[in-house]
């Protein structure tokens, strides 16, 4: 007879019946979680940079910003009044004596804007466009929009001006930027060198303090009776470019 019973089919007192033990969990190996977390947190610094590379080409000066706001007659005023200073001093350097002339970056931006492509359309490669001067105390920076099909920006290049010998003008290159990225100079350079490849004048490139320094030499009297022309100051202010020199028999 048994000794122990069922009641209302309940179990009976003692140990309870085993039960299979459930597949231990496989954990993934540490290495495969590290590398997981590694690669994501490369992609959120990828996409971030990316993002902020994007904005940086996006940006533009803001001098570049207000030149491209004037509108068409006050380009053509400006434009005007930039011819009506060179023709001037193109008569002045003809006679013997003293001269000095003054640009402003106003009026220089209105002839790019107004008149440049209709009197030298071969002056800018063709990716280059719209391009804007901001003179100061330090330098003048060159802007313009650069567009290719996989890059829409505007291009600009920071340059001191000044005389580093008898009629020899320099123009050091201080930095080149897409927006507010910062761009290797080759390229840039490589097109700028065409560029001043068209003048008439002699230009060669040298270095200073690592900075690449184009040479911009006044070339002497080609044509018997023409007078010397001598620079003996080149001055950089707020919007203003100041010329001065001297004119004389060779």
């Amino acid at each position: 007879m048994p000794d122990r019973y069922y009641i209302g089919g309940s179990r009976p007192c003692g140990r309870s019946p085993s039960r299979p033990s459930a597949a231990p969990k496989r954990s993934s190996p540490r290495w495969l979680r590290t590398a997981g977390w590694i690669l994501l947190a490369i992609a959120i610094v990828a996409a971030v940079g990316g993002i902020a590379v994007y904005r940086a080409l996006k940006h533009v000066p803001e001098f570049y910003r207000q030149a491209m706001v004037a509108g068409p007659d006050e380009q053509k005023t400006a434009s005007r009044e930039m011819q009506r200073q060179v023709a001037g001093l193109v008569s002045d350097v003809k006679r013997e004596g003293r001269w000095q002339a003054v640009f402003t970056a106003e009026q220089i931006n209105g002839y790019l804007a107004a008149d440049l492509a209709k009197q030298r359309p071969d002056m800018l490669p063709s990716n280059l466009s719209d391009p804007r001067v901001s003179i100061t105390k330090d330098g003048v920076t060159i802007a313009a929009r650069f567009r290719s099909p996989a890059l829409d920006t505007v291009v600009s290049l920071g340059v001191d001006v000044y005389l580093s010998g008898p009629n020899v003008v320099a123009l050091r290159v201080q930095r080149v930027r897409a927006g507010s990225f910062p761009l290797p100079l080759e390229r840039i350079l490589s097109e700028v060198a065409q560029a001043t490849s068209r003048l008439e004048w002699e230009v060669r490139w040298g270095q200073e303090g690592g900075d690449p320094v184009a040479l911009v030499t006044i070339p002497p009297p080609r044509n018997p009776g023409e007078k010397l022309v001598e620079i003996d100051a080149i001055e950089l202010d707020e919007g203003v470019i100041r010329v001065a020199g001297t004119s004389r028999r060779p």
